[in-house]
C-alpha cells in the first residue's frame, strides 16, 4: 500500500518554464515613463511596488510506501512555478532615439535582475532535492513525510533570505544598471 503526499511550498524546479507577464506602459518622455512604472509596476509580497518582479513556488509530490524497516520513499519530484512580471513600453513611431536607447539600457539591465532571481529559485529546488533525496526510511510515513516538509521549509528559508541579500546588494537592480531614469 503506497501514501502519496502531496504539497504546496512558498518558494521552485528548474525543468519548468519561465512565464514573463507583461505590463504595458506608454509616455513619451522619461518622466512620463518613470510615473507609469511607479503607478503600474508589480506589487511584491510585501506590498512594495517595483519595476519587475519574480515570484515563484514550489510544489513537492512524492509517494512513500511503509516497509517492514519502517517507510521507503518510492519517489520525490518538485515542480517550480516562476513567474517574472516586466514592463512593456508601448511607444511611439516618433519616440526620441535618445529615450529608446535609454530604455533598451535600462530593460536589459531589469531582466539580468530578474533572472538572479529565477536562478535563486533554480537553485533552491536543486537543493530541496539534493538534501531530501538523501533522507532515509524513517520509522513510519507520517515522520518520513514531517522530515521531507521540514526539510523543504528549510531550504526555502535560507534561499528566501539570499532573496532578500541580493536584493540589498543590488538594491533592486539599481546597481546593476536597472534604474529609469
Amino acid at each position: 500500500m503506497a501514501l502519496v503526499f502531496s504539497a504546496t511550498v512558498h518558494g521552485s524546479d528548474e525543468s519548468e518554464p519561465l512565464t514573463v507577464e507583461l505590463y504595458r506602459i506608454s509616455g513619451s518622455s522619461a518622466r512620463e515613463l518613470r510615473k507609469e512604472l511607479d503607478r503600474l509596476g508589480p506589487v511584491d509580497s510585501d506590498g512594495v511596488r517595483h519595476d519587475g518582479h519574480t515570484q515563484w513556488f514550489i510544489t513537492l509530490t512524492y509517494q512513500l510506501d511503509p516497509d517492514a524497516d519502517g517507510c521507503e520513499m518510492l519517489s520525490f519530484e518538485t515542480k517550480l512555478d516562476i513567474t517574472m512580471t516586466l514592463p512593456k513600453w508601448d511607444r511611439s513611431k516618433g519616440a526620441p532615439a535618445r529615450l529608446v536607447n535609454q530604455w533598451e539600457r535600462y530593460n536589459g539591465a531589469l531582466r539580468l535582475h530578474e533572472d538572479g532571481h529565477y536562478d535563486i529559485a533554480v537553485a533552491a529546488a536543486k537543493e530541496i532535492r539534493r538534501r531530501v533525496e538523501g533522507q532515509r526510511g524513517a520509522v513510519d510515513c507520517q515522520a518520513l513525510g514531517r522530515d521531507i516538509d521540514a526539510t523543504a521549509e528549510t531550504v526555502l528559508l535560507e534561499y528566501r533570505r539570499q532573496e532578500v541579500e541580493y536584493d540589498k546588494r543590488t538594491k533592486h537592480g539599481q546597481a546593476q544598471g536597472a534604474q529609469f531614469p
